[in-house]
């Protein structure tokens, strides 16, 4: 959805668009004023596929400046910059092209991309090209190898401290990101 607004306070634009997202169907906002010293714009997104702050930087493109937060966004056109593209003689063009350009790039920003829902889609990979990734080794010892039988140790892991008493099937596993974790002698085999 789309709102032109007379020149506010910038707030009232954003309590604009926030309403708007509460109107069935709509998941998008840009709402916009056109002023003599800037064109102001807020942008919400109420859904993942569309980052406010993202769209808010692909409209203010060489023109001003864009930005926020991933759901709430805002950002200024300048009207020099927009002038630059077109000279304009009246402030009746001005407005006009202010808006013309919002709606194009709004448009452009949708048209740019397709969204694809890897759990709707199949692939064809028949003519894509195949990549290997790079095992990455990761490190285990066996805990009896460096306690003795039957010692109580607290073993800290990202869920928590855990309590292991050390007996000849019982391991330590180093996962993907560094953490440490007790493993039993029949899972590490599935790795080993």
């Amino acid at each position: 959805m789309i709102i032109k607004s007379e020149p506010c306070d910038p707030n009232i634009l954003g309590v604009m668009s926030d309403f708007a997202l509460e109107t069935a169907g709509v998941n998008v906002c840009l709402s916009y004023y056109i002023g003599q010293s800037e064109v102001k714009f807020s942008v919400r997104s109420c859904i993942k596929e569309v980052h406010a702050d993202e769209l808010a930087a692909f409209l203010a493109k060489g023109l001003g400046g864009g930005g926020g937060h991933m759901y709430k966004a805002g950002g200024k056109l300048r009207p020099e910059k927009l002038m630059h593209l077109f000279p304009m003689q009246t402030d009746e063009q001005y407005a006009e092209f202010s808006a013309k350009i919002l709606h194009e790039r709004m448009e452009q920003y949708f048209d740019s991309y397709e969204i694809i829902y890897a759990k709707e889609m199949t692939l064809n990979t028949s003519e894509m090209k195949k990549y290997a990734k790079t095992t990455q080794e990761l490190g285990y010892v066996k805990l009896d190898d460096i306690f003795p039988d039957n010692t109580e140790i607290t073993v800290r892991t990202l869920k928590g401290d855990m309590d292991v008493i050390i007996d000849t099937t019982t391991y330590l596993m180093i996962g993907l990101f560094g953490e440490v974790y007790p493993i039993s002698e029949k899972k590490a085999q599935k790795f080993l």
